[in-house]
């Protein structure tokens, strides 16, 4: 049986060989199950998980693209992989908020120091989408384990003191 890092790899390395219908069951099936461990006292990982979901929504992306003829064959066996890396770009920095951190991690793992700029752009809209809909993943998962967080502002009741 593969680990989660060999899934990844297979998705890059074009061993999976799936069409575009049985990669988005896939995708949606890590989401499901992503979703529904989060939170209970299972081992499975939040971040693995995630790469994998963002990996396989890319490859996605990149096949409704050559069905839609954006790009031909030759373009899409060499563009897939940028699809690949921004999607699950976008997918970290929408649940976890991570900015520079995450991408350097893309950077160092994907060996590719042209992307930079598109992974630096995609984690910055990602993060003001998911900052427009809630917290982030471990913002929420600090609040519930109700750990103290230091705020932005100082609460209402200590501004009246200060002012």
């Amino acid at each position: 049986m593969a680990g989660q890092g060999s899934v990844i790899k297979d998705i890059f390395a074009f061993k999976v060989d799936a069409n575009i219908y049985q990669f988005m069951v896939f995708t949606v099936t890590w989401y499901i199950l992503f979703s529904s461990t989060y939170g209970t006292n299972v081992p499975s990982g939040i971040f693995l998980p995630g790469m994998i979901i963002g990996c396989a929504l890319g490859q996605v992306v990149a096949m409704i693209c050559l069905n839609f003829d954006v790009f031909s064959n030759d373009e899409y066996d060499y563009n897939r992989s940028a699809f690949i890396l921004l999607g699950c770009a976008a997918m970290l920095a929408g649940y976890t908020r991570m900015t520079y951190s995450l991408a350097v991690i893309l950077m160092e793992t994907s060996h590719s120091n042209e992307m930079f700029v598109p992974i630096l752009f995609t984690i910055i809209i990602s993060n003001q989408v998911g900052y427009k809909f809630t917290h982030a993943l471990y913002h929420r998962s600090y609040r519930a384990k109700q750990f103290p967080i230091i705020l932005d502002e100082p609460p209402k009741e200590c501004r009246k003191i200060i002012a």
